[in-house]
């Protein structure tokens, strides 16, 4: 199965203050986390941004088709400028997200529209994969400016993997950074 992954970087960034994927984490910008992961995987990695600075890191970079739009309008670009029909979406706040994770959204998502992570209860829609046939739910919604994920997933009926005991995934897998304090506790 072809499999593109996109990495939206396109957030406000506003608890943070600065543009998330580029502040340093250890040393190096969390979306290199991100990178590194999907360099392993061999997967054909392309970002979703509105800031020039991400064509650095080597990968094609997709502005916001539909400006302002959150991570809806992310998924949309990244749906909308994939050539292949099922498409890994990630965040670039997510720098702890692991193979073993991807591997089994992998193993889930054959004949899904949409597929993501599920961990103690809680479900991590920007961590998973998304069929290209979802492009018109996610276009209706921005239209209706009904920029809850959560809702047009509902509509994609969303397959949520459990990976609560899966080998090699832990809760810091799932880890999600917006602030500075955050930031600190991972690790800088």
């Amino acid at each position: 199965m072809k499999l593109n992954a996109f990495i939206l970087a396109g957030g406000k960034s506003s608890r943070m203050g600065v543009d998330k994927g580029l502040v340093h984490l250890s040393g190096k910008p969390m979306i290199q986390y991100i990178i590194d992961m999907l360099e392993q995987l061999k997967l054909p990695i392309q970002i979703v941004s509105n800031n020039s600075e991400y064509k650095h890191f080597g990968y094609p970079v997709f502005k916001d088709l539909i400006s302002d739009k959150g991570p809806i309008g992310g998924i949309y670009t990244a749906l909308s400028s994939s050539d292949s029909e099922m498409n890994l979406i990630l965040s670039c706040d997510t720098p702890f997200v692991n193979s073993a994770l991807i591997e089994c959204l992998i193993a889930e998502c054959e004949n899904q529209n949409v597929t993501i992570s599920g961990y103690e209860g809680w479900q991590h829609p920007l961590i998973g994969i998304y069929s290209k046939s979802g492009i018109k739910t996610f276009q209706s919604q921005i239209e209706k400016d009904d920029l809850k994920l959560s809702e047009a997933n509902e509509i994609l009926h969303v397959k949520a993997v459990p990976m609560d005991n899966i080998k090699g995934i832990t809760a810091r897998a799932f880890d999600n950074i917006n602030t500075i304090e955050e930031l600190k506790e991972a690790g800088n």
